[in-house]
């Protein structure tokens, strides 16, 4: 039967208490009690599509409604989502999910092209996911892909594998394998630092369906389901209501979903600032996305680019990312960009990036000709320039003349770094990008100080990559909105790569690039939820801000509520879908008593000045171009003209116009620089210059053209010697070997279009002819060539072929030992690449032989290098486990460390206490970055890896670590012989750096301590919510101390965590918690188990807890009493704040009927179970209160903000 929330939360606990007198209660029971006495084979949970819960296949939703309507209240001109789970108590196989009709009561149809249904894809992403934007090097399940069908990745649990579906234009199915070791996966041959997975992701065979396919529903699994319903300025207002249908693969219905939409009588304006409701809100990210890296991903397909462009552009719009960092130096590639941001939808009245650089001009001049440039096109140069990237105080000193310059012609800055942009140019910068947090007012308190149009916005804490929907509405809207932020611009906004498998960051990515558009992602979903979020409170504080000024006391009295209920909401913690809720309370309020105006962008469109720039411009080019043909009237060769002139059409209009200019007089080689990332003109050029110059060699652009046009026409291969060599004569040997060598180390190893897998055969063809003439000709072939040829031909199965491309290029007396060894070891391979079972041994006997002097990470780097080119061109997943166990083989082997906790009857208060107490110290005898130290076993020889400073040696830190009835308490010990110098600031004593999670899969926090001023700062990876706390490190002094002791040779430096910090993870006896710590100091560093990157969850040790009964007990009584005063201090008003039970109990705040319905039952019941707090209450109670209790009053705030929203929209449901 259907539940209410409160029964479902009630139902929670109850649970608990079975489970503590030992009777577990499994999933499949959990979700039968929710539906007792209902049949069907199929049961649906509605549940908020913003959440911090992971949805995963076994993971109950303790937050969502049995049998719930999936209720949806959008305002007009918004997206706004809705989001079920079902679960099937019998194997379904594939099952259709449809929407049906929706009408509101008046009869009115809402639009089945503005509803959208998507499943949430559970893959694979690293140990990090959901919690942090750091990388790690093993993988766990995540939800996070909206998909049309759920097979585009296939997901192999076995393997921890995601793979790619793969289907070319016959039809064909075939899988990549996307999350190989990240050694093999760095795509060689592009020569791009910006792309270096081996996937193409927008390759025209990866594709996602156009609309939903059927879902298979396993038995006894949760499946979730994201609704998104798109209300257009025109649609009409009311409530709409339809059903999600699910049929079974024979035809049989399973059941329906019922879903509600109501479209508010108002649509939301663009986003303005807070504390300045004049300035607009800027929304950007940092972005490398362009054509360039687009034709990377899609392998070299430019038209195909084009128009994945408009597919990006089209979805950033949609995701309220109204600006995008333009690339290009006022260039073909920049206005391009521009233009199908406006045809997409994109605010082009304000922009940035465009990047310039003054070339044979005055930095002022180039700046003024910039911006007439700007509003002949535009109508403004609102452009806010990217110049610089976290530079030093001493930048900000030397560039002054660059700032002056360009300021000087109205042109703006935006640069990212810490507070030294404030301190060193806050006097004139325009755009600062803070690496702080986004719920920190700290960096915008400072800019709005200087009251001028500067912007202020967040792009590190954290980074793009986190997965949490949540997380990411709270950073990207209100938390960063009621900070004072005025800006967006986070790092980063790419379209992949796919694979999770990093030592340094995530990818940076909020949604997936595919051939026919973009896949969305919930943490992208977020963001767009953030922005709405601002959006309502725009329109709010609009409203406000009239009504506080009207004559009638009661409107007064309701703007000043609104205004004041944002001045007292915690940002950082509050329930975002309840914040949303009373905005749209008191909007709808508000619109009663006020009229609303147009609220409009701060930027303008000049038409005049765009005119006049226009006029300006046209002069200075007539007056250049005829100074021109003054220089070059004598000339009896035109060539040096026609090129300036070009130049000049290129800098006061646009590089095509350029391009057109020499087409005209027919210098088409020079004329296909002018027409970059120009698709139609590059191949109406390319097919003319081919044509025309057939007879006449690689002259006048035919080279080029035949490049272009051999990558669409692999049949053009046949051409390939008579435009490159058939123009020499036969007999002029040594011209012809120039010209061969030519081609085969500046034409080939160009041609990065021919390297993706539909174009290989292309590469094959000339790569054939090009042996054939080396052979015939007695040349030596570089070992770029030989490595190219390799890589083809081990992608078409011509293993034989790509071992003799290898050996031919050991010939090359310029390869260096490592390129050699790399081509050796490639030849090996080769030979058994048909047999991969032997890939190993083959390796293995190539070490032993190898004569190049090389060292061990060398020889690492090379296998790396080879295997990615497989693992890029030949997908050869069998080959590169080979090689992947291979390299593990090379490495002493470094087991994960276990420390046992004991537990201390003792309260302990420092380091006096916890060096006392009899526990094991353990070593700090690793290395950060895993282990270097490869077997001694090992054939090869070179150097160790060594790391650390070779100057001055500290021995290894030690460690213990103790608990209490407080908390957790550490204890290093550091021998440094200059320990009292360091206590003195005299000499470096460094830092630790520390992680720890109550548990697998647990949000975990970062704690950097510096031992000599005795400070911490956090990184935390959740805000406070159900079940967690954010650890403040300025504000939470109680929940954390640090203290350090500098003695005659030693440094004694000690933590403490107190249980506070997870009152409801409270360990039992046997409970693992993950843990690392980190030691920097000046000789290097120290790790406890080694991890191999920064935040890299996988490599971190464990604590193991040794807890009896009574000392849980112990620990959790305290922790009882102060959750039963913190729930009571929540029924008044104090000078902290006004207690959310007050709050609810007090008419002009809060409707009587909300607290009467959903507060009053609720605190009676709370209070029941408080008559047992005593402070002699038996060990018993306490652990029976821990369970039942605890949560509900740690979480009381939560609880009834969660109970609000959903009382609100079921409200405006009605």
């Amino acid at each position: 039967m259907k539940k209410s929330f409160n029964k479902v939360f009630a139902a929670i606990f109850a649970v608990s208490v079975v489970s503590l007198c030992g009777n577990a209660v499994t999933l499949k029971e959990r979700v039968e009690a929710d539906f007792e006495g209902k049949s069907g084979e199929v049961y649906h949970y509605a549940v908020p599509p913003m959440s911090d819960i992971q949805r995963l296949s076994d993971v109950y939703p303790s937050d969502g409604v049995a049998g719930g309507s999936v209720n949806i209240v959008t305002a007009k001109d918004e997206f706004e989502p809705g989001s079920f789970l079902v679960w099937a108590n019998k194997d379904l196989g594939k099952v259709a999910f449809t929407l049906s009709e929706f009408k509101n009561e008046n009869g009115d149809i809402f639009p089945a092209e503005d509803i959208d249904l998507k499943f949430v894809k559970v893959w694979y992403q690293n140990k990090n996911a959901w919690f942090s934007y750091f990388g790690d090097t093993d993988f766990k399940l995540c939800p996070e892909l909206l998909v049309n069908d759920e097979d585009i990745v296939r997901v192999d649990t076995a393997k921890k594998a995601n793979y790619a579906r793969l289907v070319d234009k016959d039809g064909k199915v075939s899988e990549h394998w996307l999350n190989p070791p990240r050694r093999f996966n760095r795509r060689q041959l592009t020569q791009s630092w910006r792309s270096t997975e081996c996937f193409h992701c927008m390759r025209e065979d990866f594709f996602d369906a156009p609309t939903l396919k059927p879902v298979t529903l396993p038995k006894n699994e949760f499946r979730n389901f994201f609704l998104t319903v798109r209300a257009r300025k025109n649609t009409k207002s009311g409530l709409y209501k339809g059903v999600v249908k699910m049929t079974a693969k024979n035809g049989k219905a399973l059941g329906e979903i019922p879903v509600a939409v109501r479209v508010l009588d108002f649509a939301l304006p663009q986003p303005k600032c807070y504390m300045t409701p004049e300035k607009d809100f800027l929304v950007s990210a940092y972005s490398y996305m362009n054509f360039e890296i687009i034709c990377e991903l899609n392998g070299y397909n430019l038209p195909l680019a084009h128009k994945q462009m408009d597919a990006f552009f089209k979805n950033l719009a949609e995701h309220n990312q109204t600006m995008h960092m333009v690339r290009g130096n006022m260039n073909n590639e920049a206005f391009e960009t521009i233009e199908k941001m406006r045809k997409n939808g994109m605010r082009i009245d304000v922009l940035q990036g465009v990047t310039t650089s003054a070339r044979g001009e005055s930095k002022a001049g180039h700046a003024k000709r910039v911006a007439a440039e700007l509003d002949r096109r535009y109508g403004h140069h609102n452009v806010y320039i990217g110049y610089g990237d976290e530079p030093p105080t001493r930048w900000f000193v030397k560039n002054r003349d660059h700032f002056k310059a360009y300021q000087g012609a109205g042109l703006k800055f935006f640069i990212a770094g810490g507070n030294q942009v404030f301190y060193k140019a806050g006097y004139f910068y325009d755009w600062h990008n803070t690496a702080s947090l986004a719920t920190d007012g700290t960096v915008p308190g400072h800019w709005s100080k200087m009251q001028n149009d500067n912007r202020s916005a967040w792009y590190a804490v954290p980074h793009v990559g986190t997965e949490n929907p949540s997380l990411n509405r709270r950073v990207n809207g209100m938390g960063a909105y009621l900070s004072g932020y005025t800006a967006l611009c986070n790092y980063a906004h790419h379209f992949g790569p796919w694979n999770d498998d990093s030592t340094t960051y995530k990818p940076m990515v909020l949604a997936y690039g595919v051939s026919n558009g973009v896949i969305d992602t919930l943490a992208w979903e977020g963001f767009r939820e953030g922005i709405d979020d601002i959006r309502y409170a725009t329109l709010m504080t609009d409203l406000a801000r009239k009504a506080q000024k009207s004559s009638d006391l009661n409107t007064r009295y309701l703007g000043g509520k609104a205004m004041h209920y944002l001045a007292t909401l915690d940002h950082a913690s509050a329930d975002q879908d309840a914040v949303r809720a009373e905005m749209i309370r008191f909007t709808t309020e508000l619109k009663k008593v006020v009229t609303p105006t147009e609220i409009k962008s701060e930027f303008t469109v000049d038409k005049l000045a765009s005119e006049k720039a226009a006029k300006d411009l046209n002069e200075a080019f007539e007056a250049e171009k005829n100074a021109l043909e003054a220089k070059h009237a004598k000339d009896k060769v035109k060539t040096a003209y026609h090129l300036a002139v070009a130049k000049l059409y290129a800098k006061y209009f646009r590089e095509n116009e350029g391009g057109k200019y020499l087409e005209g007089v027919g210098l088409y080689g020079a004329a296909f620089a002018y027409y970059s990332f120009l698709p139609e003109d590059i191949m109406r050029l390319s097919k003319k210059a081919f044509a025309e110059g057939r007879g006449k060699g690689p002259s006048n652009g035919r080279d080029v053209a035949f490049w272009n046009l051999v990558a669409e026409d692999a049949t053009l291969t046949s051409e390939f010697k008579s435009v490159f060599f058939e123009h020499i004569k036969p007999t002029d040997t040594n011209k012809l070997k120039r010209a061969i060598s030519g081609v085969m180390s500046k034409e080939l190893g160009s041609q990065r279009r021919l390297f993706v897998n539909e174009r290989i055969p292309a590469f094959v063809a000339i790569a054939d002819q090009m042996w054939e003439l080396i052979k015939k000709y007695n040349i030596v072939p570089n070992n770029a060539f030989a490595r190219n040829s390799f890589d083809a031909y081990m992608m078409v199965g011509r293993y034989d072929d790509a071992c003799a491309a290898a050996m031919a290029g050991l010939k090359d007396v310029k390869a260096k030992d490592i390129d050699k060894y790399r081509l050796g070891l490639s030849a090996a391979i080769a030979k058994i690449s048909s047999s991969p079972k032997k890939v190993v041994e083959a390796i293995r006997e190539y070490d032993k032989t190898c004569e190049f002097k090389i060292s061990n990470k060398d020889r690492v780097a090379q296998l790396s290098a080879v295997g990615s080119v497989i693992n890029a061109l030949g997908n050869r997943e069998d080959v590169i486990r080979q090689l992947e166990e291979y390299r593990k083989s090379l490495y002493v082997p470094t087991p994960k460390k276990r420390y046992q906790v004991k537990f201390s009857d003792k309260t302990i208060t420092g380091i006096s206490d916890i060096e006392k107490f009899i526990a094991p110290m353990t070593v700090y005898d690793r290395r950060y970055g895993g282990s270097m130290e490869f077997l001694t076993t090992d054939v090869t020889s070179g150097d160790r890896g060594k790391v650390g400073s070779t100057k001055e040696v500290i021995p290894d830190a030690k460690m213990k670590v103790v608990a209490d009835e407080r908390g957790l308490h550490f204890l290093v010990v550091s021998d440094d012989p200059k320990a009292r110098d360091v206590g003195f600031g005299l000499v470096g004593g460094g830092s630790f750096e520390a992680y720890i999670a109550p548990g697998e899969n647990e949000p975990y926090i970062c704690m950097m301590m510096n031992p000599l001023a005795k400070k911490m700062t956090v990184f935390n990876t959740m805000f406070s919510t159900f079940g967690y706390r954010f650890l403040n490190a300025r504000n939470d002094t109680a929940k954390y101390k640090i203290d350090c002791e500098y003695r005659d040779g030693s440094i004694a430096f000690y933590f403490f965590l107190s249980w506070d910090n997870w009152a409801e993870r409270i360990p039992s006896d046997g409970s693992v918690w993950d843990f690392e710590n980190m030691y920097w100091n000046r000789a290097g560093n120290q790790c406890w188990n080694g991890t191999e990157s920064i935040h890299g969850r996988s490599t971190w040790g464990e604590l193991e807890f040794k807890l009896t009964a009574a000392q849980r007990a112990k620990i959790l009584k305290p922790l009882v009493c102060r959750a039963f005063a913190e729930y009571k201090s929540e029924k008044i008003c104090h000078g902290a704040k006004n207690g959310i039970i007050e709050w609810t109990k007090d008419p002009e705040f809060c409707e009587v009927e909300f607290y009467e319905s959903e507060v009053k039952p609720l605190v009676a019941e709370l209070d029941k179970l408080g008559e047992e707090v005593k402070g002699d209450m038996d060990d018993a109670t306490v652990l029976r209160l821990a369970e039942t209790a605890l949560p509900r009053w740690t979480n009381i705030t939560f609880e009834i903000q969660r109970r609000r929203a959903n009382w609100l929209k079921r409200k405006a449901i009605q």
